[in-house]
């Protein structure tokens, strides 16, 4: 009787080749930085309140989960490297 061939997910595909016998590594986690007001104050050393007229004014993103605001330093830090002013020569 011939060999039956197995049936492999859609899931067990992203791991495993056409053959099955390849084995793929899954793709690295990004691990972002989230502080709340305080810690990216302290991060950017600059007053929480400066932290809040830019959250106010829209200059930074933030995340807001329920009543707590947070923040990915890399996003606010890119947001505010629109700021930046070239020295003139």
């Amino acid at each position: 009787m011939p060999r039956r061939k197995a049936v492999i997910s859609p899931r067990e595909r992203n791991f495993k080749g056409l053959n099955g016998t390849q084995r793929l590594t899954p793709a690295p986690c990004v691990v972002t930085k989230i502080l709340r007001q305080k810690q990216l104050a302290d991060e950017l050393h600059v007053s929480e309140r400066l932290i809040r007229k830019w959250q106010e004014r829209r200059v930074i993103p933030f995340i807001k989960v329920g009543r707590a605001v947070l923040f990915d330093l890399d996003k606010v830090l890119a947001a505010l490297e629109k700021f930046e002013r070239k020295a003139a020569v």
